[in-house]
């Protein structure tokens, strides 16, 4: 008796698509990590099989129902009033994923691939951390910064132990915590994210901070309104920059802990 054996020939494509574990999952392994390099590791295991990025400009969005604006956001918009009408702010929830709905919503023109954008900028920065901790490197993605004082800027904006930083060491404390809260769904992340959200995206980001009152701390409009650049863009086509505002989520008028995309 003779027996037939099928061999089912698997591309190189299909092999990662098996592999790969989904971004949720992804994600919570990196959390994992009790330090830089082992988060290092575990990202060099999967990264072959994550699919390619999104292309920002064939999924620009080009309508919406404005059903879903935010009106408050739009009152704090750091433009005249004659140009407010030119533009629309996205209502967006804060759970603490608003920046990475922010970034689905530029890209997408929803919220539904909020997490994919949170475990690429992840993977970005930790596949790229020794250029995250360079000021010169830092310094050609943040417009109108100089390589002094950029890691000071940017930690000052991201970890909770920001007040204590003392060395060179500290930044790095503070940049590892900031990681994991990056790899953490659902915890709200600093100004560090900026930067690998515009080589995620491929272009450059708008960060829009309202106008503060005039007996408010003017330094922290200064720091947070910047257009942060494509840090990879030697290979990229020049893009007009998208826009996330941050805004309030409990209607403090000094403080703003939410983001949401701005829309032309």
């Amino acid at each position: 008796m003779s027996t037939t054996t099928t061999i089912t020939t698997v591309t190189p494509s299909q092999l990662d698509a098996k592999k790969f574990p989904g971004y949720a999952k992804l994600l919570k392994i990196l959390s994992t990590a009790d330090n830089l390099e082992h988060m290092r590791q575990l990202a060099v295991q999967h990264i072959s099989a994550v699919p390619k990025p999104p292309d920002a400009e064939k999924h620009q969005l080009t309508a919406l129902n404005w059903d879903n604006a935010d009106e408050l956001a739009k009152t704090l918009m750091p433009v005249t009033d004659e140009k407010k009408d030119d533009y629309n702010c996205v209502l967006t929830t804060g759970n603490g994923d608003c920046f990475f709905n922010s970034l689905s919503w530029l890209v997408f023109g929803h919220k539904g691939r909020s997490i994919e954008m949170r475990c690429r900028c992840v993977l970005d920065v930790v596949l790229n951390s020794q250029k995250y901790l360079d000021p010169e490197f830092l310094a050609r993605g943040a417009e109108h910064l100089d390589c002094h004082g950029v890691l000071e800027f940017v930690a000052k904006r991201s970890g909770f132990m920001a007040e204590a930083m003392q060395s060179p060491d500290d930044y790095e404390k503070v940049f590892f915590i900031e990681l994991k809260k990056m790899a953490s769904a659902g915890l709200d992340v600093g100004l560090w994210a900026f930067f690998p959200a515009t080589n995620v995206i491929g272009c450059p980001i708008a960060s829009w901070f309202p106008v503060l009152p005039d007996d408010a701390d003017q330094e922290v409009h200064h720091q947070c309104h910047h257009t942060f650049l494509p840090t990879e863009s030697a290979h990229m086509q020049p893009r007009p920059p998208m826009m996330i505002q941050w805004t309030q989520s409990h209607g403090d008028s000094h403080s703003f802990d939410h983001f949401i995309p701005v829309m032309r």
